[in-house]
């Protein structure tokens, strides 16, 4: 038996877990690898080790695990779980994007795909894990990868690192910040997740800066005008929250507004 997932044929013994009650999508055979080197392809075997994981809600929780790559290098690993009771009715949020009675992992898995399809830096995908479809109470659990950056916008802010940043680099991080999402919603999709703590920007060898994005259960399909400005909200909320100074929040307020004006420049060209 063998079973083909992210374009990687998988091993028959890989096809024996999903006999097992645990249905497991690798993002690579490399990733394959090394989740079976340190035995981190069996869902009880993910939930027993995040047991004194802090839960971020009901029934959901994130913990990092370091590992070992072939070459002895360390990679750090992060995994979300998720258990409860499965939705018998449907709610409509679900129905209008696109993601009816998908798991939190299965939601996170698809939407680092479809940034990745964007060209957008994101998390590498290891492993998706799903208990057995018919029975009511279910678990999940994503397996990603650690960004490249050390920190996020928010942890920027909040520990003065921003504060040392050239004004120049920072106005080239804020462009940055607001371009990726224009191309988010440009491809007609909308993130909940559009957060000062999810863009973990990076400076490249050109100096220029571009942004790694986390969470990505929230993206979505269908965005309307309506996701738009709300995704361009809760930014500004999180960047307020992170404690950005009153000078950073006019700039990336100027610059959502003059993003919204190519948006709306758009629509009345279409």
């Amino acid at each position: 038996m063998t079973i083909v997932a992210a374009g990687v044929e998988l091993s028959p013994e890989t096809g024996n877990e999903t006999s097992r009650g645990n249905r497991v999508i690798f993002g690579s055979d490399s990733a394959r690898r090394l989740l079976e080197r340190h035995g981190l392809i069996q869902l009880d075997r993910l939930f027993e080790l995040g047991q004194s994981a802090r839960a971020r809600h009901v029934g959901r929780c994130v913990y990092s695990r370091t590992v070992e790559d072939s070459n002895g290098l360390p990679v750090k690993l992060y995994i979300k779980l998720q258990e409860g009771r499965r939705r018998l009715w449907p709610r409509m949020t679900d129905l209008r994007t696109g993601q009816l009675f998908q798991t939190l992992a299965e939601r996170e898995w698809s939407g680092i795909e479809r940034l990745k399809q964007l060209g957008i830096p994101v998390p590498e995908r290891m492993g998706l894990f799903n208990s057995t479809p018919w029975s009511l109470w279910f678990r999940a659990a994503v397996i990603v990868r650690e960004v490249r950056p050390p920190f996020s916008i928010d942890e920027l802010v909040s520990n003065g690192r921003w504060a040392a940043i050239a004004r120049s680099d920072q106005d080239q991080i804020l462009e940055n910040v607001i371009a990726t999402l224009r191309r988010i919603h440009g491809a007609g999709l909308g993130w909940r997740g559009s957060s000062s703590r999810h863009f973990f920007p990076e400076r490249q060898p050109n100096g220029q800066w571009t942004s790694w994005l986390i969470d990505c259960e929230g993206v979505h399909r269908f965005a309307s005008r309506k996701t738009v400005e709300q995704n361009y909200a809760k930014l500004v909320k999180a960047f307020r929250e992170s404690g950005s100074d009153a000078d950073t929040l006019g700039r990336l307020e100027k610059k959502i507004s003059l993003s919204m004006g190519v948006i709306e420049d758009r629509r009345s060209a279409a």
